[in-house]
């Protein structure tokens, strides 16, 4: 109890920090952001030197009648007429480009723009029926094979003047319609835990971190997309926000569920085991995704291996704990029936021994060789006496009974009890399944398909269905017989 006593502070004192942290990362970020926002990342202009050969600017979905604004300007090096373009070039396309055969084979792009002057401006809007997504790459033959520096800025729009590659102009409608969806569920949350408040569940503070951490990274988003679909680019320090929230609720989701699982506050045992486990967990999930943000590529999918073992831990703690309350409810079975059979014959041997000292006190008092007429008096005494040992007879049966009764009653209130949280654990155990089972597939596809929109809406559908199972399953209620934590004091 002492090892779990001293989890349980620090538990709580890291739940403290995390919301005082919070409240500084949203000061911070809203300090940030009037900052930064302003200073586009990719219309701003800036410079690049390249030599013969192929560069890749940037990619960008278009839908029909989206346009894009290109300029350039050769700052350092001799300009020749006719050596330097801008491709416009297909997925399939871009695949089939080769920097080193450039010069040597025409490439065959959607579009190619030649640069007639030092300076200027190129401006096209897309006509491909249904739109397309378009890598932007400049590509230099020059005779002399110099290096030449180039100072360029550019626009993408779709129509409407939408800032947004088509993967995500649904982004901020989605996001705004999810902020209200985890309103309501954190102020149900908050109503269910204000009518319970007299009991005191730390776990039920731990579970509290999820719907707070998933409202604050909806609302960040929503507001982050918006302001993108509008100006077209944010701030450095506005996309490492985006994904320090990202990264924030990941980890404190994974903590939550493996709390459930460990069955901590719910059934008996030490926890002091799990902070290195937890740790651990928790900085290969930063790590991970703070790869895939900065180096994209196979580091997307390397965030999402690290949930297979979180799966693998899950499982087995679940199913640790649902074997552990099925031996429980056996051996409460088996001590029920024990204990009626044990009580009988306690009391067959006292019934027994009182008989026998009745008898001998009988063979004391009355002596064998004397020999008198019936007496009436004599008889009357005996059975007063009997009388006497039948009531007390009585008198001790009654307080047994009383005592069995107490004590079935009891073993039924703990029945009740492990059978609520065996059937909490197997809920639990099948939601998992579904939910991690789901955020794999999907962000493997997610990493493989250019609608990231599609998925982003599954991902965010699944969250509210796990948020919503889960406090279903482990809410508070007035029926403590239903639902009894362990004393975590």
């Amino acid at each position: 109890m002492k090892s779990s006593a001293v989890y349980v502070n620090v538990l709580e004192m890291k739940i403290k920090d995390i919301s005082l942290s919070s409240i500084l990362l949203v000061i911070l970020l809203l300090f940030c952001t009037n900052i930064y926002v302003v200073d586009a990342i990719y219309q701003s202009p800036y410079t690049f030197s390249s030599k013969n050969g192929l560069t890749t600017i940037d990619s960008f979905g278009f839908l029909q009648g989206g346009y894009f604004d290109f300029n350039y300007k050769i700052v350092d090096g001799d300009f020749f007429e006719n050596t330097t373009q801008l491709l416009v070039c297909t997925d399939h396309q871009y695949n089939d480009l080769e920097s080193s055969t450039y010069c040597l084979v025409q490439p065959t792009c959607y579009q190619v723009f030649q640069f007639t002057n030092s300076s200027g401006t190129i401006s096209y809007k897309i006509d491909r029926k249904f739109g397309d997504y378009f890598t932007f790459l400049i590509g230099q033959c020059s005779p002399t094979n110099q290096r030449i520096t180039y100072k360029i800025s550019y626009a993408f729009y779709n129509p409407g003047g939408n800032h947004l590659s088509y993967q995500y102009i649904p982004l901020p409608y989605i996001y705004m319609i999810f902020t209200g969806v985890w309103v309501i569920l954190t102020i149900l949350w908050c109503i269910n835990w204000y009518l319970n408040r007299k009991q005191n569940i730390k776990l039920h503070k731990v579970i509290s971190l999820l719907p707070f951490s998933k409202l604050a990274v909806v609302a960040y988003y929503c507001g982050y997309w918006t302001y993108l679909q509008t100006y077209g680019a944010v701030g450095i320090v506005v996309i490492i926000f985006f994904w320090l929230f990202y990264i924030v609720f990941r980890v404190i989701a994974c903590v939550v569920l493996l709390t459930i699982a460990t069955g901590w506050g719910i059934c008996s045992g030490r926890y002091e085991h799990l902070k290195k486990p937890l740790a651990l967990i928790i900085i290969l999930l930063g790590v991970t995704i703070a790869l895939g943000a900065i180096l994209q590529g196979f580091f997307n999918f390397l965030q999402f291996i690290v949930y297979i073992p979180v799966l693998c831990i899950i499982f087995i703690k679940t199913d640790f704990n649902i074997n552990l309350i099925r031996a429980s409810i056996l051996e409460l079975h088996s001590n029920t029936q024990m204990q009626p059979i044990a009580g009988s014959q306690q009391q067959q041997q006292q019934q027994q021994q009182q008989e026998a000292e009745v008898t001998l006190k009988h063979e004391v008092l009355d002596p064998p060789t004397v020999q008198q007429p019936p007496n009436n008096n004599s008889d009357s005494s005996n059975d007063n006496s009997s009388n006497n040992n039948n009531n007390s007879n009585v008198a001790t049966g009654a307080p047994e009974s009383s005592v069995v009764q107490v004590r079935d009653q009891d073993n039924a209130l703990k029945l009740s009890q492990l059978q609520s949280k065996l059937m909490m654990f197997t809920a639990f155990k099948w939601i998992m399944l579904a939910y991690l089972s789901s955020v794999i597939v999907i962000q493997f596809l997610a990493s493989a398909f250019q609608l990231v929109w599609i998925f982003e809406l599954l991902s965010l559908l699944i969250d509210v269905a796990l948020f919503v199972c889960i406090g279903l399953t482990f809410r508070l209620r007035k029926e403590k017989m239903y639902y009894e934590f362990m004393d975590e004091e």
